[in-house]
């Protein structure tokens, strides 16, 4: 499985994660919904499963500007 992860702010790439044998509750599995869990099973092996998180530049920009948390894209 290959995991990709990406700011769902900035879209920048915060990692990857690509092993044959990944320890899903490691990674939050058991937090996720019963849908969340299904797309990412849909994905396929081939292709690597994006993962949106946050960046610590976009956690600042929203910890210091609110109001930001209207806007799904951030632009730093």
């Amino acid at each position: 499985m290959n995991l990709f992860y990406e700011c769902k702010h900035c879209k920048t790439e915060l990692g990857r994660i690509q092993s044959d044998s990944i320890d899903l509750d490691k990674l939050g599995w058991h937090y996720m919904t019963e849908d969340e869990r299904q797309n990412i099973l849909l994905a396929g092996s081939n292709e690597p499963v994006k993962i949106t998180s946050i960046c610590e530049t976009c956690q600042t920009l929203l910890e210091e500007h609110p109001d930001y948390f209207a806007s799904n894209h951030i632009i730093h």
